[in-house]
């Protein structure tokens, strides 16, 4: 295993593909919701949903929260090759006045149609603000780079 460089780290956040936003229930157990996102640097990772989702709900009892990218190579190359970036803080919620919902649309290849028809919904934005970022590649070829051929990935400069 090893840690990725800011620029590797850039890139995994950059990547097609939702993450997975980790709150805590009400009953104290952890609580995963797979969810687009934009990391945006100066303001941590931020994510948008609507107002009656449990994901809401927790954070607004208890703000920590944490946030994982996860990539898997071809496991036929041997061993089970992956990058993650993590992220662990506190989460805030602010009113979404469509801007961080139309940007994270677009980076999914949503059209400006679909940006602006979640833009209509009311939605909050949810701010990360994490302590630090880890990013880390594991298996056979964890020194390599494979994963930026992953087609999810987009070249960060």
């Amino acid at each position: 295993m090893r840690h990725l460089s800011d620029l590797e780290m850039a890139s995994v956040l950059a990547a097609k593909v939702p993450g997975v936003l980790a709150t805590i229930d009400d009953e104290g157990f952890p609580y995963l919701t797979p969810i687009w996102f934009v990391h945006h640097e100066g303001h941590g990772v931020i994510m948008t949903s609507t107002t009656g989702r449990p994901h809401i709900r927790h954070i607004r009892r208890d703000p920590g929260a944490g946030f994982v990218v996860d990539l898997e190579g071809n496991p036929d190359s041997g061993g089970r090759p992956n990058v993650q970036v993590k992220a662990r803080g506190h989460a805030i919620l602010e009113p979404d006045h469509a801007a961080w919902t139309r940007r994270i649309t677009r980076k999914y290849g949503g059209s400006e149609r679909l940006a602006a028809e979640r833009a209509d919904t009311p939605r909050l934005a949810i701010i990360l603000q994490p302590e630090r970022l880890i990013g880390v590649a594991a298996g056979p070829r964890s020194n390599g780079a494979w994963w930026t051929s992953h087609p999810a990935i987009s070249p960060v400069r």
